[in-house]
């Protein structure tokens, strides 16, 4: 089980015959890259190499703040995002996700996004499965950058989620945001805070 999610994106770069597997119900089970949720970053990077990580704060509460490396070791993003809370000296990940940049073409973004779902609908069957539609992103004041598709298998102690993202010309020269398809994992926790707390 360890090593399900790790398996499960070499979908975005060879064809490989699916594979049964059996329930899934635990969000420790997953791992982007190696890394789980409830591990610490200290255990993958030195802490001279995490001060180095962009930091992104959220608008309404300092609980939790994301680090974001891009590094050429990773086999299958081009970076990855960790979730860490504030003066936690273990660093302990309680969200993180893998990031495929898709600049200026959202279309191969989507189309990507529906080979891999195919392959998450039969493995997370047993789960909730919840899609949404287009939304605005809550920290682009100007409306534009979007959220396009996003889907999430809600197992007992946290969630796995696959979107695209669209960012607005400005998000992108004042930022540096790209597009992008992002594979998350996160736990309870975390996502309570980021649908209550974080905007």
């Amino acid at each position: 089980m360890k090593r399900i999610l790790s398996y499960l994106f070499l979908v975005l770069v060879l064809t490989f015959s699916f594979q049964s597997w059996t329930k899934a119900d635990d969000i420790t089970d997953f791992q982007i890259e190696g890394i789980s949720i409830g591990d610490s970053l200290l255990d993958y990077f030195s802490k001279a190499e995490i001060k180095q990580l962009d930091i992104t704060k959220y608008d309404n509460s300092d609980k939790f703040y994301i680090l974001t490396t891009a590094n050429s070791k990773f086999e299958l993003y081009d970076a990855l995002q960790f979730s860490v809370k504030t003066n936690d000296k273990k660093y302990e990940i309680y969200g993180m996700g893998g990031i495929i940049w898709f600049e200026k073409n959202v279309n191969k973004c989507l189309n990507k996004k529906k080979e891999i779902e195919k392959d998450l609908n039969i493995i997370f069957k047993n789960s909730t499965i919840e899609s949404h539609k287009e939304r605005n992103l809550p920290y682009d004041p100007s409306g534009k950058s979007k959220q396009l598709s996003q889907t999430q298998y809600i197992i007992e102690n946290g969630v796995i989620a696959i979107e695209c993202t669209d960012f607005s010309e400005s998000m992108t020269i004042k930022n540096g945001y790209t597009d992008n398809l992002k594979i998350s994992t996160y736990s309870k926790e975390y996502e309570f805070f980021v649908r209550n707390e974080a905007y």
